[in-house]
């Protein structure tokens, strides 16, 4: 269009390519090529947050796939690795090769997130067993095993937006019961 033969007359992220985008995004706000431009300039800039907003508010985004990996992208940034693991499937499942990297990308860090959790929760499990009564003189007076329980926060994967995202249920967690601590 016209208003890409004005844009590429400015250096990709200077002021004049920004105005030209803005505007083109006020006549063609369903543009995907402007949405993803858009998008991108946000993310250059470290504006995670808003390229997500700006992405998940387009009415074309989720039907188009190069759209749908620069909301994986923008979902990585913004610290949300399951949508962004969600959004990288579906681009990649419409073909999009960066998407299948990005997704196997994401879902390593996924993975490196669960095992932190995992080492979190044991080392704390190591510091209540660490808990135990002593008499001055060192000698232990409580040998009986004890139970402890910890509750966490679920972490859900959702397919679902922020603007239509559920908030999540009152007492919804994972109880650990019962581990015996010595």
């Amino acid at each position: 269009t016209e208003m890409y033969k004005v844009a590429a007359s400015y250096e990709k992220g200077s002021p004049g390519y920004g105005k030209v985008m803005q505007v083109a995004a006020r006549y063609f706000p369903d543009a995907p090529a402007v949405l993803n431009d858009l998008a991108l300039e946000a993310m250059a800039k470290k504006e995670y947050d808003k390229a997500v907003q700006l992405l998940e508010y387009s009415k074309v985004t989720f039907s188009d796939s190069t759209l749908l990996n620069t909301l994986g992208v923008a979902y990585a940034g913004a610290g949300e690795p399951y949508k962004a693991e969600d959004a990288f499937r579906r681009a990649a499942e419409a073909g999009v090769e960066e998407a299948r990297h990005n997704l196997t990308q994401v879902q390593g860090v996924i993975e490196q997130v669960k095992n932190l959790v995992l080492m979190a929760l044991v080392a704390t499990m190591g510091l209540v067993s660490c808990s135990k009564d002593e008499h001055e003189d060192g000698v232990k007076t409580d040998t009986m095993p004890k139970s402890v329980t910890i509750k966490l926060p679920n972490i859900q994967k959702t397919v679902k937006s922020r603007a239509t995202g559920d908030a999540m249920k009152g007492g919804s967690q994972v109880a650990l019961e019962n581990f015996k601590v010595f």
